[in-house]
């Protein structure tokens, strides 16, 4: 069975997950304080993966589905200038990983999970999992990352199939 692994992009927290058959689990990627850049992300990224891997999960060939990053615009350039940061990691990722025998796959936000609010949206993820992985998922403190993280059950369930654009299938 093939591992679908969600990543939702951050500038110094980053959601992870993976989901194989009925079976999910998640975290948090932490980029270290200090001046941002690429290679930062990239190594926090691949220290997720590999803790991944620490607590069980085999991710030879595995699928890995990321958001890109959207600002949608306002006052704020400071949230432009993350977003194009981020958009380059996005792109990094992709030639990182794909060497390493990840299959890579970016997606819009609107692309994977419609216009809706994201309580809503949470919602949505939460009725695709069985009561098993929901419960393990519900069961760790993700501090304020939790969105991030939810993100990122929803990309790697979009990924596998399990999750509709905008809901469960």
């Amino acid at each position: 069975m093939t591992v679908h692994v969600g990543l939702d992009l951050g500038k110094w927290k980053m959601g992870i997950a993976a989901v194989d058959g009925d079976d999910a689990i998640a975290g948090v990627v932490r980029v270290p304080a200090g001046t941002w850049e690429q290679t930062s992300g990239i190594n926090a990224i691949l220290a997720g993966l590999q803790g991944l891997r620490a607590r069980g999960w085999s991710l030879h060939h595995a699928h890995v589905h990321v958001e890109q990053p959207v600002h949608y615009g306002g006052a704020k350039a400071a949230l432009q200038k993350d977003a194009e940061l981020l958009e380059k990691l996005a792109d990094r990722l992709l030639s990182e990983l794909r060497p390493l025998g990840y299959e890579v796959r970016l997606y819009r936000p609107h692309a994977w999970k419609g216009n809706v609010p994201k309580p809503v949206h949470h919602r949505r993820i939460r009725r695709a999992l069985t009561r098993g992985a929901l419960d393990a998922l519900e069961a760790r403190d993700y501090g304020n990352a939790q969105a991030d993280v939810w993100d990122a059950v929803g990309l790697a369930l979009f990924g596998a199939g399990k999750l509709g654009r905008g809901g469960a299938r």
